[in-house]
């Protein structure tokens, strides 16, 4: 029986890669990448206050959006690099939250952040390989000029 259910769950794993083959995999964050970057323009526009990490951000999003477009190979670097950031922020959080705050509060935000951060790490490297394969494939079917 767990013999019979490996084999359907490998049959079922091939099916779905060969269905998303032609699919880029970084469509869905590109989406996100629009929405983020318009969410803190409206920002900047009703409060009329600019913060250091939203520049950054927004210059990140953008240099993905970029990369995408042009389908370049290292437009995946830019999803571990946000993971980074908020590995390094996670400690400024932490010391920065208003001191009326109790310190499980804060302390639940530094880990919560942490996890974030290396989640979104890990999903940078595992998506990494579907965008190569997307990338070849796409290679392979264009014609050369």
């Amino acid at each position: 029986m767990i013999q019979r259910f490996i084999e359907r769950l490998q049959l079922w794993w091939n099916a779905r890669e060969q269905e998303q083959r032609g699919t880029n995999p970084l469509t869905w964050l590109a989406i996100i990448a629009l929405l983020l970057i318009g969410l803190d323009i409206y920002r900047v526009v009703a409060t009329q206050l600019v913060a250091w990490s939203a520049i950054l951000n927004d210059v990140l999003l953008i240099a993905f959006l970029v990369l995408y477009a042009r389908h370049s190979p290292f437009a995946w670097l830019v999803i571990p690099t946000f993971g980074a950031m908020t590995l390094l922020e996670s400690p400024f959080i932490f010391f920065s939250s208003a001191p009326h705050y109790f310190p499980r509060v804060r302390f639940f935000t530094f880990v919560f952040m942490v996890v974030l951060g290396l989640v979104v790490i890990a999903y940078g490297f595992l998506v990494r390989r579907r965008y190569e394969i997307y990338l070849r494939d796409r290679r392979e079917a264009t014609p050369i000029i």
